[in-house]
């Protein structure tokens, strides 16, 4: 919980040096890419978040890999990381000044969870459809889980809207212990 608050703070601070929309998108592009970066290659974390490898060894292979691509406030805020042995962090950061960014932008990230990929139309049809269910502007992305039966899930925020086959099943078996037509 504690390093929750810690990243909270970074990220709220990364914010406020965000004086404009176009800072603020930047901010959370640059961020998102190293989140990406991470999720292909954990090297990088796992160096920055090394106890033996020295701070100064850690700055200069962030300004010398990271830091032609990024704004002066997110280097100096990864630099700082860095010397307040916070490094392990930055990936918690990351992420969650883009919910706060998003939040501030009024936009709104989800999912579309199927077992087979979705055709381009209806997927673009059902997240036209689920913007009419809210005041914010509506970013779904689309994930494939093969254990699926069928149907499809929405995730949306803090919300999951379960369609699938298996919640149906699952709904519909409940019900029937109810009347006593099943045991068990």
């Amino acid at each position: 919980m504690l390093t929750k608050g810690i990243a909270d703070r970074y990220a709220k601070a990364l914010l406020e040096l965000a004086s404009s929309t176009e800072e603020l998108d930047l901010f959370a592009n640059q961020l998102d890419r190293i989140v990406e970066l991470d999720e292909k290659d954990k090297s990088l974390i796992r160096f920055l978040s090394h106890p033996k490898v020295d701070a100064v060894k850690k700055k200069d292979l962030v300004k010398k890999v990271l830091g032609p691509y990024l704004s002066r406030y997110v280097l100096s805020t990864i630099l700082l990381m860095i010397d307040k042995s916070r490094s392990h962090l930055l990936i918690d950061v990351a992420k969650r000044f883009g919910q706060i960014a998003d939040g501030v932008r009024g936009v709104e990230k989800g999912a579309i969870i199927t077992a087979v990929r979705l055709p381009d139309d209806l997927f673009e049809r059902l997240e036209k459809d689920i913007q009419h269910f809210s005041e914010r502007n509506i970013f779904l992305q689309q994930e494939l889980d093969p254990s699926m039966i069928g149907g499809v899930i929405i995730k949306l925020g803090n919300h999951i809207y379960d369609g699938s086959v298996r919640a149906k099943l699952q709904h519909f078996r409940d019900k029937m212990k109810k009347v006593n037509v099943i045991s068990g």
